[in-house]
């Protein structure tokens, strides 16, 4: 065999490498998002009140909802949530009451774009993700967001129970995606998308 015939099926076996690492590794990138539950706090203005009272409004939901923390499973969660929305409209009212304010309160579970963010030493990839939905007011102000399933927001869960649990619901090699730094996973992406563009040029 020579040297040409070599190099065309180590180029062969490296694409056909890339490609099954590319299609496993956005296999992996969905079911972590389908496996998560966030929630997304919308302030009514960028205002310092408005803000402090966005905060303290995250505090009471996290301290009043029942079941979506003890859930076994996202779609528990998720189904939690959806019971609970006019529960958790009821205690963002009453703390916005207590600060003398009238704004409205729509909360919602559905699906919202979230960018790459990192939650201590962990990082959700960037996509599509259920949320409860909680908007004050005009919901013209800056955001707050933490995961509720599962429960980051409340530190109800050690790191290795995070990792147990994605490399279990979501697949082997979950912990490669969430571990590391937001650029480290950007890049992770980023590299895939090249690699998929490439095998897309090569068909």
């Amino acid at each position: 065999m020579n040297k040409i015939k070599l190099l065309n099926i180590s180029l062969i076996f490296s694409l056909v490498l890339c490609m099954s690492i590319s299609v496993y590794a956005a296999g992996l990138n969905n079911r972590i998002k389908d496996t998560t539950l966030r929630l997304h706090v919308v302030a009514n203005s960028n205002s310092q009140e408005d803000q402090e009272l966005k905060l303290r409004i995250r505090d009471v939901i996290l301290e009043g909802v029942d079941g979506i923390f003890q859930a076994q499973s996202a779609k528990e969660a998720k189904e939690t949530a959806r019971e609970q929305t006019e529960k958790i409209r009821k205690i963002a009212r009453e703390e916005i009451a207590k600060s003398g304010k009238t704004y409205n309160v729509e909360v919602l579970v559905s699906k919202e774009y979230f960018e790459t963010k990192e939650y201590g030493d962990f990082v959700l990839p960037a996509g599509m993700y259920d949320a409860v939905k909680v908007i004050i007011g005009e919901g013209g102000g800056k955001n707050w967001w933490c995961v509720m399933f599962p429960p980051m927001c409340s530190g109800a869960v050690e790191d290795s129970e995070i990792v147990t649990y994605y490399e279990h619901e979501a697949g082997p090699g979950a912990a490669l995606i969430i571990g590391g730094t937001k650029k480290k996973v950007e890049l992770r992406f980023k590299s895939l998308d090249v690699i998929g563009a490439f095998i897309e040029k090569m068909k």
